[in-house]
């Protein structure tokens, strides 16, 4: 079983590869993960994947016609985040709101509460992703 945190997964798989070790990650989400790697395997989509599907799941479970995002920088969030806007994009969703933190400023209460304030402005049915 491989490592949960997808920069220790991407170094990790390098050894894998090398030693010819096959590896299963059930957490790490970057695409780098597994990218060019035969011995290194995910239980799961990687974040670009999961964040199509949220924007699918989004237009035809619930109508969507305006989605906001919420990201963290320089992590996996990047990634699902883009992959979220260029399919909602794509489908005719709009961006009502697009926010990234980073991540020493998750725990700042006086971020997160602006952040909070901005979202509460959207209309009720816009979906917050």
């Amino acid at each position: 079983m491989g490592q949960v945190a997808s920069s220790a997964a991407a170094a990790a798989g390098e050894v894998y590869k090398k030693q010819g070790i096959p590896a299963i990650t059930g957490a790490a989400s970057e695409a780098r993960v597994t990218a060019g790697n035969d011995w290194f395997f995910r239980l799961f989509r990687d974040a670009g994947g999961q964040g199509r599907f949220l924007a699918d799941y989004a237009k035809f479970q619930f109508g969507a016609r305006e989605i906001a995002v919420i990201r963290e920088k320089g992590t996996a969030g990047e990634e699902f985040a883009s992959a979220l806007r260029d399919r909602a994009k794509s489908e005719g969703i709009r961006i009502a709101a697009d926010l990234e933190f980073a991540p020493a400023q998750a725990k700042d209460t006086a971020l997160m509460n602006g952040m909070a304030k901005k979202l509460a402005t959207l209309p009720k049915e816009d979906i917050v992703v």
